[in-house]
Parts: structure tokens; C-alpha cells; sequence
């Protein structure tokens, strides 16, 4: 699948430092299911436009999916701040 117009402008401005960085992730079922997953993304991307429009400078959302924990002994325990 080919990148999208959007996605070719902000890695243009990230790789030319024209641009910060709203990133967050999640661990897809743990903690809230599936679902989470979605709001979880849909509030990086809502907080990257809010601050780019309060700001005047451009904030790219990047979310990250930690699928690779697989067994019990990679996620027997989590951190929340």
C-alpha cells in the first residue's frame, strides 16, 4: 500500500525538522481491549491537530502498536504514571 498524500507531507516536515512529534502507543487487549486501541489513536492524532492549531507549528501524530509481547512472562506486569 502506498503512503498518503498527508503521511508524505509530515515525514517531509519530520525529516526536516520542520515539525514535533505527539507519540503514544498501546499494547493491542491489554488493559481495556481492543477498542482502546482506536481511542488511543484517535486522541494522538486529535492532540497532535489541537496543539498544531494552538501552536502555530506543525505536530505530527506517530503511534506505535507493541504486538511483539506475546507470552506471560513479557507482560505479566505494567507501569502507569
Amino acid at each position: 500500500q502506498e503512503a498518503s498524500e498527508q503521511q508524505l507531507n509530515n515525514l517531509e516536515l519530520l525529516f526536516s525538522g520542520g515539525a514535533r512529534v505527539v507519540i503514544g502507543g498501546q499494547q493491542p487487549c491489554l488493559l481495556g481491549g481492543p477498542l482502546f486501541v482506536f481511542y488511543k489513536a484517535i486522541s494522538i492524532i486529535e492532540t497532535a491537530k489541537s496543539l498544531s492549531l494552538s501552536s502555530g507549528f506543525p505536530h505530527i501524530p506517530v503511534f506505535w502498536m507493541q504486538s511483539e509481547d506475546h507470552d506471560i512472562k513479557e507482560m505479566n506486569h505494567f507501569y502507569l504514571n
